[in-house]
C-alpha cells in the first residue's frame, strides 16, 4: 500500500469517527486521552475536543468508579481483546449518566497490546436529542464539503 493511500485510508477513518453519533475515545495504556470525537465530548458536557487531548480517561469517572470498575473493565478488555457492558461516566458538572461502553484492545503488528478504543453511549438518553442535531448539522456541511470538492479546478496562467 502507497502512502498516498495509507494516508487516504487514515483520513476517511478520522472522518468517520468525528462524526460517528457514537461517543469514542482513544487512549494509550496510561490512560493518557489521544483522540476524542464531538460525541464524546458533547456526552460529557464539554464544549470541544482540544482540551481532552492528554487528558487522563479517569476525568470521566468517579474515583470509586476507576477502581471499582473501569480498572477491571480495562483488564477484560486487554486480556480478551474487547470488553462490553454498563459504565457509569461523569459530566462536565459532576453528574453521574449510565453509559453502555464498548472498549477495543488496539494491538501493534508484533500482537502487543498499544492502546484502547472507548466507545460509549449515554443510556440515560440526555444527549440523544443534541446528538441528533449535531448529525443532521454534520452531514449537511459534509455535503456542502462533497458539492464543493467535486467540482473541476480551473487553472489560469
Amino acid at each position: 500500500m502507497s502512502d498516498k493511500q495509507i494516508e487516504h485510508e487514515l483520513r476517511f477513518l478520522a472522518v468517520a469517527a468525528e462524526q460517528a453519533g457514537e461517543g469514542i475515545v482513544v487512549v494509550d495504556l496510561n490512560g493518557i486521552i489521544c483522540f476524542v470525537n464531538p460525541a464524546w465530548a458533547i456526552m460529557h458536557g464539554y464544549d470541544g475536543t482540544d482540551k481532552l487531548v492528554g487528558e487522563h480517561i479517569s476525568m470521566f469517572h468517579t474515583e470509586e468508579e476507576m477502581k471499582i470498575l473501569v480498572a477491571d473493565f480495562i483488564e477484560e478488555a486487554k486480556s480478551r481483546g474487547q470488553f462490553a457492558g454498563p459504565v457509569e461516566h461523569v459530566r462536565s458538572d459532576g453528574t453521574v449518566f449510565p453509559t453502555q461502553t464498548r472498549m477495543i484492545t488496539v494491538k501493534a503488528d508484533e500482537g502487543k497490546a498499544v492502546g484502547l478504543v472507548v466507545f460509549a453511549s449515554d443510556a440515560s438518553g440526555h444527549s440523544q436529542h443534541h446528538l441528533s442535531q449535531q448529525t443532521i448539522e454534520l452531514t449537511t456541511a459534509n455535503e456542502q464539503l462533497q458539492s464543493e470538492l467535486a467540482k473541476p479546478v480551473s487553472y489560469t496562467h
